[in-house]
């Protein structure tokens, strides 16, 4: 590891270079630029911004060595390996939301019903196989209908909502919660 002054400076530098990055990748067209490395030899530097919706930004950097600059295939095969791998980002980032709306109850943000019946069988049978124990409690509200029937289902939905995360809070990063009912 570095030293702490160390890092400090290139997180400054890098954070420079962020915002030149940022200035340059407007164009929306892949453009590159001769510079010099530390040691003053030549190098060509090319950007390939992103095209991401405001107000996020990104842009693939790519250096060579060198006074050579980059054909205008290798900015185009470049930027098509770019949108691949932005597409596969995109198609991995929706598979993960439906997998978690899959599994999640909406309205409290913990386990839905069919995520705790796998998580219960996977736990008995766990405990089974390890000789060890489950502890398992069912939180009823009594009364909850009463609650819609006379503030409205809003408020049923808040209160909902904060029973589950008072329990959340009670259970902790080690115990499960979910919404049965």
């Amino acid at each position: 590891c570095e030293p702490r002054e160390q890092q400090s400076q290139l997180w400054v530098q890098m954070r420079a270079r962020t915002d030149e990055l940022r200035a340059e990748s407007g164009s929306l067209r892949p453009q590159q630029r001769s510079l010099r490395d530390a040691s003053g030899a030549p190098l060509v530097e090319a950007l390939i911004p992103m095209r991401l919706r405001a107000p996020s930004w990104g842009a693939l950097v790519m250096q060579r060595k060198g006074d050579t600059g980059f054909s205008h295939q290798e900015l185009m095969l470049a930027e098509q390996m770019l949108q691949v791998a932005m597409q596969q980002s995109s198609d991995a980032v929706a598979t993960m939301q439906l997998r978690r709306s899959a599994a999640m109850d909406a309205l409290t943000s913990t386990f839905n019903r069919r995520t705790i019946d796998l998580w219960l069988g996977q736990a008995f049978r766990q405990a089974y196989n390890d000789n060890g124990q489950v502890a398992v409690l069912f939180v009823d509200i009594d009364h909850f209908k009463s609650i819609n029937d006379r503030y409205g289902h809003a408020c049923g939905d808040q209160a909902l909502r904060d029973v589950a995360r008072m329990l959340h809070a009670r259970v902790g990063q080690e115990g499960v919660l979910g919404r049965y009912g």
